[in-house]
């Protein structure tokens, strides 16, 4: 008889939006909830990827998202820890996990019996810390890309003003 520990664990992704799940409305009218979310204006997947991440990471990410996006303003509460584990069937102390990085990083403040809130200035931090990782994470890999495929700078970016 093996032990638990001898079976492999399937990683679990995170679906769905606590926001939704509060307030019985679409946090973001630009969302479907179809198991994967979409955006409305570009039909393009949102988050994709994050599911090989830890929990605790795609919890960080998905509230940075929803900042990122607007739909987290400044000041505004974050559901609690229980709601996003309720939520998103996870432990709640990886839900805390998730939520205490973005505390660490600056993004949100916690007021002691009261919530957990977005701080000023968030939106903005990490918008900027994703402007700083955009080259390495995207652009650096398409230009490599294209270089294995013989296609020029010049080319390259008559692509790119093409797609945009």
């Amino acid at each position: 008889m093996g032990s638990r520990c001898d079976t492999p664990r399937k990683r679990a992704t995170l679906r769905g939006d606590p926001i939704q799940l509060l307030t019985g409305m679409d946090s973001d009218p630009h969302r479907v909830h179809d198991g994967h979310m979409v955006s409305y204006l570009t039909n393009t997947p949102i988050g994709q990827g994050d599911g090989d991440a830890p929990l605790f990471l795609q919890v960080a990410q998905r509230i940075s998202d929803d900042i990122v996006d607007g739909t987290l303003a400044e000041g505004d509460q974050v559901p609690s820890i229980n709601d996003f584990a309720t939520f998103w069937r996870i432990n709640p102390a990886t839900a805390l996990k998730g939520v205490s990085q973005l505390v660490s990083d600056g993004v949100l403040y916690k007021q002691r019996g009261i919530g957990t809130f977005v701080a000023d200035g968030a939106r903005t931090q990490l918008i900027k810390q994703r402007q700083t990782e955009f080259a390495d994470r995207y652009l650096k890999p398409l230009i490599a890309e294209a270089a294995r495929l013989g296609i020029s700078a010049t080319d390259l970016a008559a692509l790119i003003k093409e797609e945009a």
